[in-house]
């Protein structure tokens, strides 16, 4: 009894004290040891080896280190809660106690407990291991890996007993969470980056890189297309001797050829094709519209990781970029005319300066 005859008993207040450090280690170790990256793994290989082993060994099978501070925090948790518990009963007289007596222990017990093993047991120590996880791996490592040992028989019966459960039960094995730990996420691949960028092992254009690849599948063609008010192109009716002068001015190996308005793209004229056909007799008075290609249309919202597939795919570099609504009609019409409204156009080379930045422009690669 904490009390005993109107009297402090300090053997018992001793007991629930050491229980409750107990717990704090059990919910820090779990916090600390599970929230642990690569990146902090490999700084405590290089300056602390033996307690890397230690930690090594006790994340080599997580599912048991598990079990371990569950089973050890449950056993305290009840041993807390009986000696609280008993101390009262005690307090009352001991005996048979009336209902409103038990109503009132019970409501004591719970007003003690709470705050002992929730918020000084539980709580308190978890968001101190969450912001000093590394350090709190450390310092419990030693303690948690020497009862580690002594009670792996016991660990053994109930890790196989688990597995069958989850056999039976057809979910994922015992090994799934050591395989989820092993996974590198992204945001821990960014904070080895930013580490390395800190430190000098990164330089800036590596750092910008591995940002942009990581930003590249949630970007949009919206973000990276030339508005088509802004675009290059010639009308389909023009004369192939109209227009060269200007397309020599402009340089560029790919153009968009409109209809009755630049909104409304009817095709894609590749210049390569003038220059294969320049000596032609009948070139000069073609028409541009039997030389183009039909174009690709692509909405604003399509992810620039799909658009890039689509290229490849269909060996193309450059596409239309369509109004959502006549996106839709390009999809459910077969009558093979182009009366969609046109938003802009997005080439293969505007995809790939999402992710290394600017590079060399289609005019530098023309006549």
């Amino acid at each position: 009894m904490l009390i005993h005859g109107g009297s402090f008993n300090p053997m018992k207040a001793l007991v629930i004290a050491v229980l409750l450090l107990a717990l704090a280690f059990g919910a820090s170790s779990e916090t600390a040891f599970f929230s642990l990256n690569r990146f902090q793994l490999r700084r405590i290989k290089e300056r602390y080896k033996t307690a890397y082993g230690r930690i090594r060994t006790l994340l080599a099978r997580p599912s048991r280190l598990l079990i371990m501070i569950l089973l050890v925090s449950e056993l305290v948790n009840l041993t807390i809660s009986s000696l609280v518990t008993g101390t009262l009963e005690q307090r009352f007289g001991g005996g048979t106690h009336t209902a409103n007596q038990w109503y009132l222990i019970t409501a004591l017990s719970l007003a003690i407990n709470l705050p002992l093993l929730v918020v000084i047991g539980e709580i308190t120590p978890k968001i101190i291991a969450a912001k000093m996880n590394r350090i709190v791996a450390l310092v419990n490592s030693g303690p948690l890996y020497l009862l580690y040992k002594i009670l792996l028989p016991v660990l053994w019966v109930f890790d196989a007993a688990i597995g069958f459960v989850l056999r039976s039960l057809k979910a994922e094995g015992r090994d799934h969470l050591s395989k989820t730990m092993s996974v590198l996420s992204e945001d821990d691949f960014v904070l080895l980056m930013e580490e390395g960028h800190r430190e000098g092992t990164v330089d800036p254009g590596e750092r910008k890189l591995i940002k942009n690849v990581f930003e590249f599948d949630d970007s949009t063609v919206s973000e990276v297309m030339t508005p088509i008010s802004q675009a290059f192109s010639i009308a389909a009716n023009a004369r192939v001797i109209d227009v060269m002068p200007e397309i020599r001015a402009q340089k560029f190996s790919r153009v968009p050829v409109y209809g009755k308005s630049k909104k409304q793209i009817v095709g894609i004229l590749f210049v390569k094709d003038l220059l294969a056909l320049r000596n032609h007799p009948g070139l000069a008075e073609t028409e541009v519209k039997s030389l183009m290609t039909r174009p690709m249309h692509v909405g604003p919202n399509m992810r620039l990781s799909l658009l890039f597939r689509r290229f490849r795919e269909s060996k193309s570099h450059m596409a239309v970029v369509v109004n959502p609504v006549s996106h839709v009609r390009i999809r459910q019409s077969e009558s093979g005319h182009f009366d969609e409204e046109a938003i802009g156009v997005v080439t293969l080379e505007d995809v790939l300066e999402s992710i290394f930045g600017e590079i060399a422009d289609e005019r530098d690669v023309l006549v």
